[in-house]
C-alpha cells in the first residue's frame, strides 16, 4: 500500500471572477490494481496462470532409512488461455530421472528439460492451444528431509513411533503453504485445482490414507502392498495428502458417506469418544449452509510429531497432532471439538472454494474459525459460543499490539506470516459482525450463493462481497473496505448524561483510535435502554469522530447498554456507574454482559460489599466461565456470610459438573482455609475424582500444605501417565526438588507426550540449577543433549538448548565463586561444546533465532 500527499491545482470561485490556488489535500490511499501489481514493491499477486494441471496421478514408494520418495508422476495439463510450448513445475530437491510426453496409447516420448533444484522446466514437443490437453510423465526421487529451509518447504515427514507395545514409524505430508512440491512435482499454488489418483506401495503391515476413496489394495507378494486412492473432485495441491503408519480404523457414516477415524491401536477403543461427533457436525453444517458435504468421504487421522500445524484440513483426510489422542477419562477435562469443527468447515471454505492467493487467506481461515462458533452455538448454547468468540477477540486485540495489517494483506513479508490472529480470530469476529448486520436469513443464503457460484474454484474476497450484495440487494463496499481491506479496529470512549428537564438520555461515543492509521469507522449497533421495568432498543450508526445520540426517556435509566448484541470488534472504555454495572449483571441477557459486569466490579470496586454480593451470586451462574471468575474474585474475608460461602464453595468443589470449576473451588478453599482439617481431607478426596485436572489440583494443594504426606501420595500419580498431572508434579519438584526427584524427571522425559515435553524440560532446568548437585547434572546432560539434537519437535529442541544454556551460566557463576572451580570449569566447557554442536546441526532457523534472542534478553 502506498500513500501519497497530492498537490492539486483546483479552481476556486470568488466574487468577480475565477482564480487558481494550490490546495494540500489529506492523504489518499492508493491500492494497486491487478494490471500493475507486478510493479508494486511488496505486493504479492495471485499466481499467474499459464498451464492448468487438470489431473495428477502418482505412483509412490519410500525408503524410511534414506527418507526418500521414489515416484512416477503423470500430470494432465492444458494451457490456461494462450498457446504454450513449455511447462514449468515446482519440484524441490528432486533427482529427475526422466521426463516424457505420454500419448493416449501409453507410448512415451522423451522431452528435454532443465532443473535447478526448485523449478523443473520442460520443453514440450510442440505448441499447445487452449483446451488442448497433454500428459507429461516424470520419474524422480524426492528428498524432502534435505530441503534448505525445513520450516517453509519440507512437505513430507518420516517420524519414529514408540508405542506401549512396539517401535514403528509413520510418514505423513503437510502441503500448506507450498510444500507439496517437496514430494511430487506440481504447480504449487493455491489457485491450481486438479483431480487425482495416488498409488502407495508400502509394507503390508501398514495402513495408508489419502484423499478420496480407497479403490483397491493389491498384495505384491514380496511383503509389500499397493493401495490405490482416487479423488474425482478437484482441489488445490496443498490439500493433497498421504499418511502411512500403524493405525486402527473405526468407521461411521453420514448419509452413505464414509466417516472414519484413524488412531494408534492402543487408542482404538476411544476413537469414537474423540471423533464421534463428526457425523452430527457434517449434518449440521450441510443444513446450515444449504450445501451438502461435497466430498467422497471424511477421514481424520492422528499422527506423531505434527509440529507444523495443530491440525490440517487435507481434503477428506484431516491430520491431527498427538494431543488429540486421549482416553475417555482424559476427555472429561476437554475435547477437541473446536478443532474438529474448524477442519471440517474448511471442506466448504478452503477446500471447495479456495482462496486464490495467500493474501486472501481469510476466505479459508476466518470462516473455519467462525465455523467453531457456529458449532458451539448449535451444540453447547449461546453462552458457550459467545465465550469462544470472546477469546478470539481477546487474542486478536492482544496480537494487534505488536502488529496490525489489512485482513487481505497483499504485502505480507512471507506467505506463512498470513497465518496469524488477523486471518483467524479477527476474521471470525468480522464475519460475526456481518451476520449481525444482515441477519441470519441473508447471511446464510449469501454463503450458500457464494459456495454454489464458486464451487471447485478459487476466489478472492471480492467474490464473497458480490455474493452478499446479490442476496442482500445492498452495496457492502463500505463494510468490506473498512474490515477486509483495512487495518486496525475502533477504540471507543462511551459516556452518558441524563437531562432531567428534557427527560432525555444522552449517549456520547467518541472514536479514539489513531485516525491516520485506522480512519473513521462506520459501526451500526443497537443500544438497549432499561427503564421503568422495561427495555427499549434503538439502532444507531457510529460514523463520526464524536457521536451524540439523544433518546426520550421519562425517568433516568437503570442501564444504557451500548452494543447490546455484544458483537463489535473494538476496544472500549465505558463509563458506567457501579449501580449500572450491578444492574447489567442481573438483567442484561448476554454472557458478555455478565462477564463485563463482574470484571468491571472487580477492577474498580472489588472490596465493596455490593460487589462481593454479586460475586457470591455469580457462583450460581448458568455458565461455568462466570463461576470461574467469581471464584477468583470473591473474598471470603470480606463476604458477609463466610460460613454459607464456605459451604457453597465446598459443594462446587465436590459436585460441579465442570472439572475446571471443581479445580478453582479447590484452590479457593486452599487459599482461604489453610490448616482446616475438613478442607485438607477434601483435597485428599479430590485424588479420587474422575478428572485428572482435579487430581493434580488436590495433590499440589496437599504438597504445599504437607510436603511429606503429599510426596507419599504423589508416587501413585507419577506412574499414572497423565501429562497434566506429570507437569503439575514437575512444577512442584522444580522448586522443592530433592536429589531423589531426578529419577522422576528422567523417567517422565521418556514417557510424557512430545507436546508436553517442552514444559517438562523447562521445569527440569529449574530443578537442576536449584539442586546444585554435579552428579545429578552429569546424568541430565546426555538427556538434554539427545533432545536438543534429535527431537522432532522444534519447541523441544529449543527448550533443551535453553536448559543447557542455563546450566552453562550456572557453572560460570560457580566458577567465579571459587567453589569446586575445576569441576565447574569442566562442566561449563562440556555444556558449551554440546550447545555448539547442536546449533551447527539445527536446520530450523527459527530455533536458532529464538535461542539467540533468549541470550540477548538474559544478558540485558
Amino acid at each position: 500500500m502506498n500513500r501519497f500527499y497530492l498537490l492539486v491545482i483546483v479552481p476556486l470561485l470568488i466574487i468577480g471572477g475565477c482564480s487558481k490556488s494550490i490546495v494540500q489535500l489529506p492523504p489518499i490511499e492508493v491500492k494497486p490494481n491487478l494490471a500493475q501489481s507486478e510493479f508494486v514493491v511488496g505486493y504479492k499477486p495471485s499466481a499467474k496462470k499459464v498451464n492448468d494441471i487438470t489431473h495428477t496421478k502418482l505412483e509412490l514408494s519410500f525408503s524410511y532409512d534414506k527418507k526418500e520418495v521414489y515416484g512416477i508422476a503423470e500430470l494432465t495439463v492444458k494451457p490456461h488461455f494462450l498457446d504454450v510450448a513449455q511447462l514449468i513445475l515446482d519440484a524441490k530437491y528432486f533427482d529427475i530421472h526422466n521426463v516424457s510426453l505420454l500419448n493416449e496409447d501409453g507410448v512415451t516420448q522423451s522431452l528435454n528439460f532443465e532443473y535447478d533444484s526448485l523449478k523443473l522446466t520442460i520443453e514440450l514437443d510442440r505448441s499447445y492451444a487452449a483446451e488442448e490437453e497433454y500428459t507429461v510423465q516424470i520419474k524422480y526421487t524426492a528428498h524432502p528431509h534435505d530441503v534448505k529451509d525445513a520450516a517453509s518447504q519440507q512437505g513430507l515427514f518420516f517420524v519414529d513411533v514408540a508405542t506401549s507395545s512396539k517401535k514403528s514409524y509413520q510418514i505423513w505430508s503437510q502441503g500448506e503453504t507450498e510444500m507439496a512440491s517437496s514430494w511430487f512435482p506440481t504447480n504449487d499454488r493455491p489457485n491450481e485445482k486438479y483431480t487425482q489418483e495416488i498409488y502407495l506401495t508400502v509394507d503390508t503391515n501398514f495402513t495408508t490414507l489419502s484423499n478420496g476413496l480407497l479403490v483397491f489394495t493389491a498384495d505384491n507378494g514380496n511383503g509389500t502392498k499397493t493401495d490405490y486412492w482416487k479423488q474425482l473432485k478437484p482441489h488445490a495441491p496443498y490439500l493433497t495428502a498421504i499418511i502411512i503408519g500403524d493405525f486402527a480404523v473405526v468407521k461411521d457414516e453420514w448419509k452413505g458417506i464414509e466417516v472414519s477415524y484413524y488412531v494408534e491401536p492402543d487408542y482404538v477403543q476411544y476413537a469414537r469418544n474423540i471423533f464421534g461427533r463428526t457425523p452430527e457436525m457434517i449434518d449440521f453444517y450441510s443444513k446450515k449452509l444449504g450445501y451438502s458435504f461435497p466430498w467422497e468421504k471424511f477421514s481424520q487421522v492422528i499422527v506423531r510429531d505434527f509440529e507444523v500445524a495443530y491440525a490440517m484440513e487435507n481434503t477428506s483426510a484431516v491430520v491431527n497432532h498427538t494431543n488429540f489422542q486421549k482416553t475417555k477419562r482424559e476427555l472429561l477435562d476437554g475435547d477437541d471439538d473446536a478443532t474438529i469443527s474448524h477442519e471440517l468447515f474448511h471442506h466448504w471454505f478452503g477446500n471447495l472454494v479456495t482462496a486464490e492467493s495467500w493474501a486472501n487467506l481469510s476466505l479459508n481461515e476466518s470462516f473455519a474459525t467462525y465455523g467453531e462458533y457456529l458449532w458451539f452455538e448449535h451444540d453447547k448454547g449461546m453462552d458457550a459460543a459467545d465465550y469462544h468468540l470472546s477469546k478470539d477477540l481477546k487474542r486478536y486485540i492482544s496480537g494487534s499490539k505488536s502488529e496490525i495489517h489489512d485482513l487481505v494483506w497483499f504485502d505480507h513479508p512471507h506467505r506463512k506470516d498470513m497465518f496469524d490472529v488477523h486471518s483467524y480470530q479477527k476474521g471470525a469476529c468480522i464475519l460475526h459482525m456481518l451476520r449481525n448486520y444482515l441477519g441470519d436469513k441473508v447471511f446464510f443464503a449469501s454463503l450458500e450463493h457464494y459456495l454454489t457460484e464458486n464451487e471447485y474454484q478459487d476466489a478472492e474476497v471480492h467474490h464473497l462481497r458480490m455474493a452478499f450484495e446479490e442476496i442482500s440487494g445492498e452495496d457492502l463496499n463500505w463494510f468490506f473496505n473498512q474490515w477486509f481491506y483495512g487495518k486496525g479496529h475502533p477504540e471507543l470512549k462511551i459516556t452518558y448524561s441524563y437531562d432531567e428537564q428534557k427527560k432525555s438520555q444522552i449517549v456520547y461515543i467518541d472514536q479514539e483510535q489513531d485516525l491516520a492509521v485506522n480512519g473513521i469507522y462506520r459501526l451500526p449497533i443497537k443500544i438497549d435502554i432499561y427503564h421503568d421495568g422495561k427495555v427499549d432498543s434503538f439502532k444507531v450508526v457510529i460514523d463520526k469522530v464524536k457521536n451524540r445520540y439523544s433518546f426520550d426517556v421519562a425517568t433516568k435509566p437503570d442501564l444504557v447498554n451500548v452494543d447490546a448484541d455484544k458483537m463489535l470488534l473494538c476496544e472500549k472504555e465505558d463509563a458506567k456507574s457501579k449501580e449500572e454495572i450491578v444492574f447489567q449483571y442481573y438483567n442484561a441477557p448476554k454472557f458478555i454482559d455478565r462477564l463485563e459486569s463482574i470484571k468491571d466490579l472487580y477492577k474498580s470496586y472489588q472490596d465493596d460489599e455490593v460487589s462481593q454480593k454479586v460475586f457470591v451470586d455469580a457462583l450460581d451462574d448458568s455458565f461455568w466461565k462466570i463461576k470461574l471468575k467469581a471464584l477468583t474474585y470473591v473474598n471470603d474475608s470480606l463476604s458477609v456470610s463466610k460460613i454459607s460461602l464456605k459451604e457453597k464453595v465446598i459443594q462446587m468443589a465436590q459436585h460441579d459438573s465442570e472439572s475446571y470449576v471443581r479445580v478453582y473451588a479447590l484452590n479457593h478453599l486452599a487459599d482461604y482455609y489453610k490448616g482446616d482439617a475438613d478442607i485438607s481431607a477434601m483435597q485428599e478426596q479430590a485424588l479420587n475424582d474422575s478428572s485428572f485436572y482435579v487430581n493434580k489440583t488436590g495433590l499440589i494443594n496437599i504438597l504445599n500444605e504437607d510436603e511429606k504426606k503429599g510426596r507419599s501420595l504423589a508416587k501413585r500419580f507419577e506412574k499414572e501417565g497423565n501429562s497434566e498431572v506429570l507437569i503439575g508434579l514437575s512444577n512442584f519438584y522444580s522448586e522443592n526438588g530433592t536429589i531423589e526427584d531426578n529419577e522422576f524427571f528422567i523417567s517422565t522425559m521418556k514417557s510424557i507426550d512430545t507436546y508436553s515435553r517442552e514444559y517438562l524440560i523447562g521445569n527440569y532446568a529449574l530443578y537442576l540449577t536449584g539442586i546444585k548437585n554435579d552428579s545429578v547434572v552429569k546424568l541430565a546432560i546426555p538427556i538434554l543433549e539427545s533432545i536438543s539434537r534429535e527431537d522432532n519437535l522444534d519447541d523441544n529442541r529449543l527448550a533443551s538448548l535453553l536448559a543447557l544454556k542455563d546450566l552453562e551460566w550456572h557453572y560460570v557463576d560457580v566458577e567465579k565463586s571459587g567453589k569446586d572451580k575445576e569441576e565447574a570449569t569442566y562442566l561449563k566447557k562440556k555444556i558449551a561444546e554440546i550447545i555448539e554442536i547442536s546449533l551447527k546441526e539445527e536446520k530450523d532457523k527459527e530455533v536458532i533465532s529464538e535461542y539467540e534472542n533468549y541470550i540477548l534478553f538474559e544478558i540485558k
